[in-house]
């Protein structure tokens, strides 16, 4: 059986498990360690049957908890060697590090793991497949565009999970600063809804059977303004369908 708990999206911070069988993987570290202890709690899972956690960049949204998580469960963590200095861990927690290269398939129990970069204003920024019981899983948030690379690495995928960042419009009325609204909007900031649509219309195939919206702004956007943007490509498609929450674990998809 395989397993995608989406602990924590958004700007708020970031958390996902993926597990098969007795296999999990501890996908970013963002919230708090307290309140990553009340994900786990509230999705019913038990962060010390984590095996091991992959980081994809070192923004404080993703990592915000990692440092006090490792404290209390020692496990390895995978990150690009670019990130891993600005992890910022302790020496017990930097003898956790190991470090990986884009393609590199790390095998973790019985999931297999194949890192590869999107762009994004990080040291360096991974997005993920997952490979385990002869499904494909693909992971891509924190892009502030796409490629035919980044699509072909997505194609095919039996589940996926797509950055639905902010509403264009949301944004650019929005009380950010303007630099601030540069950087988000920018090839190395963050998808915009119809650039989340656009990826997810591309990446579709008939093996996609389900569909996360992550990553959403708590200030510039909503989870109605990213399903109606998702609509047209997701439409009666997939099985399942959810738009990933800020505060509290999403549904679980299991196939």
């Amino acid at each position: 059986m395989v397993r995608i708990d989406v602990l924590a999206s958004g700007s708020s911070g970031n958390a996902s498990v993926i597990r098969c069988g007795r296999t999990k993987i501890l996908l970013d570290a963002g919230p708090s360690c307290k309140k990553m202890l009340e994900l786990f709690e509230g999705a019913g899972l038990d962060p010390a049957s984590v095996d091991a956690v992959l980081i994809s960049h070192e923004h404080v949204d993703h990592i915000g908890g990692l440092r006090v998580f490792l404290g209390k469960y020692p496990r390895p963590v995978y990150v690009s060697g670019l990130c891993a200095p600005c992890l910022k861990l302790d020496r017990e927690g930097e003898r956790l590090i190991r470090t990986v290269d884009a393609g590199e398939a790390i095998e973790i129990g019985r999931i297999s793991v194949t890192p590869f970069p999107v762009p994004h204003d990080a040291e360096q920024t991974f997005g993920f497949i997952f490979r385990t019981e002869g499904m494909k899983i693909g992971y891509a948030t924190d892009l502030g565009t796409y490629s035919a690379e980044i699509v072909q690495k997505l194609h095919g995928s039996n589940c996926l999970l797509v950055e639905f960042n902010h509403d264009t419009d949301l944004l650019h009325e929005g009380r950010y600063p303007q630099q601030l609204k540069i950087r988000i909007a920018g090839r190395l900031g963050h998808l915009s809804n119809s650039q989340g649509a656009k990826l997810l219309s591309k990446a579709i195939t008939c093996e996609t059977s389900a569909v996360f919206l992550m990553h959403l702004s708590r200030e510039n956007n909503t989870a109605g303004h990213a399903k109606l943007a998702a609509s047209e490509c997701v439409s009666d498609r997939v099985a399942f369908f959810e738009v990933a929450e800020q505060y509290f674990p999403t549904r679980p998809w299991v196939g």
